[in-house]
């Protein structure tokens, strides 16, 4: 087994290693797992038929300029499973170049499902809790209001001094 057989073999991340035209040449048991696929229907086939993006159909690690001057690509996104469920995954790609030329394409998936729901929940949180907030700013700026009525009421020496304030209160209220 070679040095990337054993590193895709062994990372605990979902791994495929792709040639230049996005045929996978190896994956891993995490790989198989994540998506829901036995190597035996993996290997060979072009990356975006398997796990395709849930918006454009295909899978986001393309041969790009950017990829080709050797950055790593990073997308975030999702991908259908071999069951047709969607998984919520951060992709990691990075060239593999020999002797100057494109071989392949390292290509990492981890699972963010969990992470996702969770930020859901803060921001649905978020929202109840600013609703929240602002019931209870209106609710001081109420008591502000009808504590100051009350005050005024207590300087009222007629019906027609309390009535006037009561009404004054009520329009600011």
């Amino acid at each position: 087994m070679s040095l990337l057989e054993t590193l895709v073999q062994n990372s605990p991340l979902a791994t495929v290693v792709l040639d230049p035209q996005q045929r996978i040449l190896l994956c891993n048991p995490a790989f198989e797992d994540l998506f829901l696929y036995q190597r035996q229907g993996i290997v060979g086939n072009k990356l975006g038929d398997l796990i395709e993006d849930e918006v454009t159909g295909t899978d986001t690690i393309e041969v790009s300029p950017s990829l080709l001057s050797g950055r790593v690509l990073h997308a975030t996104g999702r991908r259908r499973r071999s069951n047709g469920t969607l998984v919520d995954v951060d992709i990691y790609g990075l060239p593999i170049f020999v002797n100057g030329k494109l071989e392949g394409v390292y290509v990492v998936y981890q699972d963010i499902t969990e992470r996702r729901r969770a930020e859901e929940a803060l921001q649905h949180a978020n929202v109840v809790l600013k609703g929240w907030f602002r019931a209870l700013e209106k609710r001081s700026e109420e008591t502000t209001l009808l504590n100051e009525m009350v005050d005024l009421l207590q300087t009222c020496v007629s019906a027609e001094e309390a009535y006037a304030v009561i009404a004054r209160s009520a329009q600011q209220l």
